[in-house]
């Protein structure tokens, strides 16, 4: 399974040892140190998902969040945040802004490559049914519409109402 990742984290120890165990696992990871080269890396080279930290030096994951659901080339990509808090309001407010998952540090290892996994096959599975203009999924369903045409008129003459 192949994947750009995204890995945004303010630590430098924690991206290294993320990228490392990514990479080993036939990812291709990206690094990002805050929210701005969050925003930017995620525009530049558009990743399969992104990694993000709950707490960033110059703005929370949350409100990166947003940012990302607000454009339109990004919204679709998965978001998981983690945080090293146990704080379910954490949890809460990063769902509310559209975070696909959330996981506490220290993030096992083999939950961390599965839901990754489990979000790149969701999205191997849509691929192709989607409309390039539309940018969501269809499921297949998606025909070019019918050209429409506006119902007929018919009208019954008779010389007695009652046989009509």
């Amino acid at each position: 399974m192949n994947g750009k990742i995204l890995i945004v984290d303010d630590v430098a120890t924690n991206r290294i040892v993320l990228k490392v165990k990514l990479a080993e696992a036939g990812y291709q990871p990206v690094l990002a140190a805050d929210g701005a080269s969050c925003l930017a890396l995620a525009q530049r080279d558009l990743p399969n998902l992104i990694l993000l930290d709950h707490m960033l030096p110059d703005m929370a994951g949350t409100e990166v969040v947003k940012r990302l659901r607000a454009d339109p080339a990004l919204r679709a990509i998965p978001i998981v945040m983690f945080s090293a808090s146990q704080d379910h309001g954490a949890m809460i407010a990063a769902f509310r802004a559209g975070a696909d998952e959330f996981l506490t540090k220290p993030i096992d290892d083999h939950i961390l490559l599965a839901r990754i996994r489990s979000f790149l096959r969701a999205r191997d599975a849509l691929e192709g049914f989607a409309a390039p203009e539309e940018g969501m999924a269809l499921l297949g369903l998606a025909e070019a519409p019918a050209a429409f045409r506006p119902a007929g008129q018919i009208a019954l003459v008779f010389n007695r109402p009652e046989t009509a």
